[in-house]
């Protein structure tokens, strides 16, 4: 899987879980912004963790630890967020 496919997966999962996790919330971008992690709120200190910060700018940044893999903007409509990734060549994500 490409570092970029992976940054994607990791995104839409730790979305998928905590909207799952929270029946009664809107998808807004109120909700959206702040830190996510893959691994609740313990991930959001871990060393290792996964995590997807979405800026009130609709911007974002992805990546484990305290390092991003992958940068980007996103928008809301309609239920969906769509998201457009930049990930650097250094981190796995060149063309291939």
């Amino acid at each position: 899987m490409t570092r970029i496919k992976s940054a994607y997966f990791f995104i839409v999962l730790t979305l998928q879980a905590a909207t799952s996790l929270a029946a009664e919330a809107v998808l807004s971008s109120d909700y959206l912004q702040g830190k996510w992690s893959e691994s609740g709120k313990q991930g959001c200190t871990g060393e290792l963790a996964g995590y997807v910060i979405f800026h009130n700018n609709r911007t974002l940044e992805a990546g484990y630890g305290q390092t991003a893999s992958a940068v980007g903007f996103w928008e809301l409509g309609e239920g969906n967020v769509t998201l457009h990734l930049l990930v650097s060549p250094a981190s796995g994500g060149g063309v291939h």
